[in-house]
């Protein structure tokens, strides 16, 4: 026969006394991770439905940037700025500039020649009232424009002598190219 003497009875009641605390707390986590799992499949699904949503907002707005883009670039019905630079620069490559041309024509001048009187025509059309010292400055203006090499033809038409300036007036008419690349 064995005696058993329980010199710990308070320890073992302890014990007892855990076990419904012990198995309350494993239910509660068991709710809990029950609750986390449900709300991280739901959250795992909208999370699902808002990449699609930012996918097809992505879409329509590179669709609406192609558009624009499309609207912007080019010769449209939409875009005249484009189509007037073109427009532009195509004629700025045909014709040359005629200030370009005025000063090329004011270098030739002799000393104590000027200018009072200059119309110009994009067909290359050109008269020119000038005032001279001398009629051999007028004649060496002359022989400077034959010889440049942007005049094809020139002509002193009239000299006349200026008594209120005391110079001599010569009216010349020329000839200039005008298109880029065309030779005398």
């Amino acid at each position: 026969m064995n005696i058993n003497i329980d010199l710990l009875p308070q320890e073992r009641r302890n014990r007892l006394n855990r076990l419904p605390y012990l198995l309350g707390a494993a239910g509660l986590f068991l709710v809990i991770s029950a609750l986390l799992i449900i709300l991280f499949i739901t959250g795992k699904s909208s999370v699902h439905e808002l990449d699609e949503k930012i996918a097809t907002s992505t879409e329509a707005r590179d669709t609406v940037l192609a558009e624009i883009t499309s609207r912007r670039t080019g010769v449209t019905e939409y875009n005249f700025v484009d189509k007037y630079n073109k427009i532009h620069g195509f004629l700025n490559g045909i014709y040359k500039n005629p200030i370009t041309l005025k000063e090329d024509l004011y270098k030739l001048l002799p000393e104590g020649g000027s200018v009072s009187n200059y119309t110009f025509e994009n067909t290359g059309a050109l008269s020119m009232t000038v005032l001279f010292p001398t009629k051999d400055a007028a004649a060496t203006y002359l022989q400077q424009l034959l010889q440049a090499d942007f005049v094809t033809e020139a002509k002193v038409t009239s000299i006349s002598l200026n008594t209120e300036k005391n110079l001599y007036e010569a009216y010349f008419e020329a000839t200039v190219v005008t298109l880029e690349g065309e030779q005398q």
